[in-house]
């Protein structure tokens, strides 16, 4: 089977329609017993042929075994028979041998009840739901400048406070593969998304349920309020991972439009939060179309900014990343046509500069030659017309191809020739003032540089300051925090290892190194230089699935910064030194506050968000062949 990300979003996307807090539903069983089609000794055998070589071994993004079994047979089934990417790795299974491996990876019977929260777990009294009230955390990064910063007043957490913090709570999503979406909190209440198709508005504080939306597919990225006008209602917008967005009726969760931003052909993503802003809302549009193998000619898709009206959902504005259409440019060694130029998606969520009328994207590589100067770049979009403004591009010449035969294959049969280090930006840029009123913008990338630029003299470069040795895995990954005086990266470098002798090579095999990774750096603002390094913290040796790298994006309190880590500790560091003020192991297992059976892992991707007192994070990120989980933790300080 082909190890790749794609068959997350392919598993996911194929789950129920709707999820059983939605619906009140039991899962139907799709198939007899294990008593009547006794498949366990096959089903061992053609998981090992098919799929020990990547879920066994940390290949290319795909989750261990330990991870599917938080799945339930019926999802692999409909993954493997009708779930995009998958179908084609099933399509040699007949009916009997997908039960099989099905039973086998999940370790469950067909039939077997999903749990479904029962009617306690939602909120016995309405609320009065009003977001223009009271202290929040709205999309990705808190604000529109995506700093990632909680000033004190919105906060209510001091530094002296952090060490008190304990467990208020936890949420477990239920059939859910991983958990690494970061939730929002405004009006008393917490948005999140989760794997399991289904998006929830929970009480801040206790964690019910106050409503609960089946989505198409899984969402990855943070969702954010807005407002379209001054007579409509309050409204969530998020989009998922097949490039669907959606507006929802903030108080009652009932569905106002949806809207596709881009068509299948090339597998998009939303990944990256969408950011609501004056009456638009904009989408940030990537595709995970350079993960395909030699059969798959490769590559047309072009990253690319979309602004939709907010109350109705037409859409406004479309920028591609790339102006010129792709065109054959040849021929693989597997005789299928090659394509470019392509790639340059938009893999985080946009910032709005209000004063310049501009939106900034940051941009990831090509997927294939030719080059172009838009990938591995920051973007200057117009905000009312999405005219490119300005371009600043970081690195030339990244063409990169992640399949199971591109860059990380032995023998790189798909990899583009001469291929690129990989070094696209995964996060968000940073848009900050200066005491002396000089604008910086700010943006991590993994090649481990943190880039400040003049936004007011359209992007030249203030300073550059390396805190990684960078690589495809970061470098910096997911996201910086920036406060008043520091820009705060967290530091990835999660690196394969070298292949122990007389290892037999896999194509596509990304094997982490657990010694490797880790750590937090904090730049001063103004020069980019380093005022502390936080050393990484790495596994305990006999801890599975441990990775010490810190991939999840930061964020800042006056006196703290918190950041998590795949070995699945969040952790509080000082912002005058970094020492270490907090420290919990998420990964463990919970009673769900919905009264499902929850299960801590990794943290990656999403960073933590801290309102009013409470520090909330997701545990769980399986996309990094870490530890698995799907659970929502809310702390609080007595």
């Amino acid at each position: 089977m082909v190890c790749s990300y794609l068959w997350l979003s392919s598993l996911q996307a194929s789950a129920q329609a709707t999820a059983p807090e939605a619906s009140g539903e039991k899962p139907v069983a799709a198939h007899t017993s294990a008593a009547d089609q006794p498949l366990g000794k096959e089903g061992e055998s053609l998981y090992k042929e098919h799929c020990s070589q990547c879920h066994d071994t940390g290949a290319a993004h795909a989750p261990a075994r330990q991870a599917l079994q938080q799945l339930w047979p019926e999802l692999v089934v409909r993954a493997l028979a009708q779930g995009g990417i998958m179908n084609a790795q099933g399509s040699g299974l007949t009916d009997e041998q997908k039960s099989a491996v099905a039973r086998v990876v999940t370790g469950k019977d067909f039939g077997e009840e999903m749990p479904v929260a029962p009617k306690s777990a939602f909120c016995a009294r309405p609320d009065n739901f009003n977001p223009s009230r009271g202290l929040k955390w709205d999309g990705w990064g808190a604000n529109d400048a995506n700093t990632r910063f909680q000033p004190a007043p919105d906060a209510k957490l001091s530094a002296a406070n952090i060490p008190k913090l304990k467990l208020k709570w936890a949420f477990a999503f239920p059939g859910a593969l991983g958990s690494n979406t970061q939730p929002i909190v405004a009006g008393g209440r917490l948005f999140v998304a989760s794997w399991n198709r289904t998006v929830y508005a929970l009480d801040a504080r206790s964690g019910c349920i106050r409503w609960a939306f089946p989505t198409s597919a899984f969402v990855r990225g943070a969702p954010v309020l807005g407002r379209p006008s001054r007579m409509a209602s309050w409204r969530l917008y998020f989009g998922d991972v097949t490039g669907r967005v959606y507006a929802v009726d903030a108080s009652t969760g009932k569905e106002i439009w949806t809207a596709r931003a881009d068509d299948l052909a090339h597998f998009p993503r939303i990944s990256g939060s969408v950011k609501a802003y004056n009456g638009l809302v904009f989408v940030p549009v990537t595709a995970l179309e350079e993960m395909g193998d030699e059969n798959y000619p490769c590559c047309q898709f072009s990253g690319k900014l979309v602004a939709f009206d907010g109350s109705s959902g037409a859409e406004i504005w479309e920028t591609p990343t790339i102006a010129e259409p792709a065109r054959q440019t040849g021929f693989n060694k597997a005789g299928i046509a090659t394509w470019g130029p392509s790639g340059a998606g938009t893999w985080s969520s946009p910032t709005i500069d209000a004063k310049a009328g501009v939106v900034y994207i940051t941009t990831g590589d090509n997927h294939s030659h030719p080059t172009t100067d838009t990938s591995d770049a920051i973007l200057a979009l117009d905000i009312k017309t999405g005219r490119i403004r300005w371009r600043r591009q970081f690195t030339t010449g990244d063409a990169f191809n992640g399949g199971i035969v591109g860059c990380f294959s032995p023998d790189r049969r798909a990899c583009p020739s001469p291929h690129g280090d990989d070094f696209d930006f995964g996060s968000s840029a940073v848009l900050i003032t200066l005491p002396s009123g000089r604008r910086l913008l700010i943006a991590g990338q993994k090649s481990g540089v943190v880039h400040a630029m003049d936004p007011d003299r359209e992007g030249a470069v203030v300073w550059e300051t390396r805190v990684a040795s960078g690589g495809p895995e970061g470098g910096i990954e997911f996201g910086i925090a920036v406060d008043d005086k520091a820009v705060y990266a967290p530091i990835s470098d999660l690196v394969a290892r070298e292949q122990s002798p007389g290892e037999k090579p896999q194509p596509g095999l990304i094997i982490s190194d657990r010694t490797k990774g880790g750590g937090l750096a904090a730049l001063d603002l103004a020069t980019g230089g380093r005022r502390w390094t936080a050393p990484p913290i790495l596994c305990e040796p006999d801890r599975p699935l441990c990775l010490p790298a810190q991939t999840a994006a930061a964020t800042v309190i006056p006196g703290a910064v918190f950041n998590g880590s795949l070995d699945g500790h969040m952790r509080a560091y000082s912002t005058r030194d970094g020492a270490v003020l907090w420290d919990f192991d998420t990964a463990r297992r919970y009673g769900g506050v919905n009264g499902v059976p929850g299960q801590g892992g990794s943290i990656g991707g999403a960073g933590p968000i801290v309102v009013d007192g409470m520090l909330y994070t997701t545990s769980g990120d399986s996309s990094a062949s870490s530890q698995p989980g799907n659970v929502l933790l809310a702390f609080g300080a007595d």
